[in-house]
């Protein structure tokens, strides 16, 4: 659908599928990314490391939080009942589209290959890696942050069946 990239629907409505349907000719695909990871990834670039401030809709900065006061953050934010209220980096990915929408699901890490075979090109390779430093992330707080994203959990990347990113 045109319009926003990171517009989020938790349910299509039937105007959603008769616009998807006139590209039903086209290849469309979504870009996966294990939850945990992306999550430590939002950590990173807008807590740790933001290039500029970021208040994810809190009204209060995060730059230098620590990284359970940011899940208890996440925590809230995710009660939000508007989706588009949420931020992107936050916002669960099962809530921006179903598997049904789309051809391909592709693992982040496959993201190069898949468009160098099926458009003949590749994006800037380090464009969306995430460079974490060695953060100290414990199991806890990795079974925090699925639990925050379980929903993501039920999509299954199928593009060469690949495993998942490790989280």
């Amino acid at each position: 659908p045109r319009g926003d990239p990171h517009r989020c629907r938790q349910r299509i409505d039937i105007g959603d599928r008769a616009q998807l349907s006139e590209y039903a000719d086209y290849l469309k695909f979504a870009v996966y990314r294990d939850p945990v990871s992306r999550f430590l990834s939002a950590y990173h670039n807008k807590v740790l490391f933001p290039p500029k401030p970021h208040v994810f809709y809190t009204m209060k900065r995060l730059e230098g939080m620590g990284l359970d006061q940011f899940i208890r953050v996440a925590e809230s934010v995710l009660k939000i009942g508007n989706p588009l209220h949420i931020d992107e980096h936050l916002r669960p990915q099962a809530w921006c589209y179903q598997p049904a929408d789309v051809d391909w699901i592709v693992p982040i890490g496959q993201l190069q290959a898949f468009l160098r075979e099926n458009f003949g090109f590749s994006r800037e390779q380090n464009r969306n890696k995430t460079v974490l430093p060695r953060l100290k992330v414990t199991e806890e707080q990795k079974e925090r942050i699925r639990q925050l994203y379980a929903c993501d959990y039920s999509i299954e990347p199928d593009w060469r069946q690949s495993a998942k990113e490790p989280g």
